[in-house]
């Protein structure tokens, strides 16, 4: 489930990087935060934090071996970071 959330997160926010283009956006949307921040600005994510709180989770796991924080983001994942992912997909099925 970790890799999946990875590899998901990259997806979104690389999506969410297009269609800014797509939308002629001229912010700098060169890295995640950027992108993330950006896409806050634009109204494609409705809560900017959160996003960010999901990118460090995801940039932990790539250098992480700890059992306790695999854990605790497992259940972030589970709790708030799938609703995050679900509320991107309505957004952009709706354009």
């Amino acid at each position: 489930m970790l890799h999946r959330f990875e590899f998901t997160f990259e997806l979104s926010w690389k999506t969410i990087k297009d269609y800014l283009e797509y939308m002629e956006v001229t912010e700098k949307t060169g890295s995640p935060r950027e992108t993330i921040q950006s896409g806050y600005k634009q109204g494609i994510i409705s809560d900017g934090e959160a996003w960010i709180q999901m990118m460090l989770s995801r940039n932990l796991l790539s250098h992480m071996y700890d059992k306790n924080t695999s854990r605790d983001i497992y259940n972030k994942i589970k709790i708030d970071y799938i609703k995050l992912f679900n509320e991107l997909e309505e957004k952009l099925e709706n354009v």
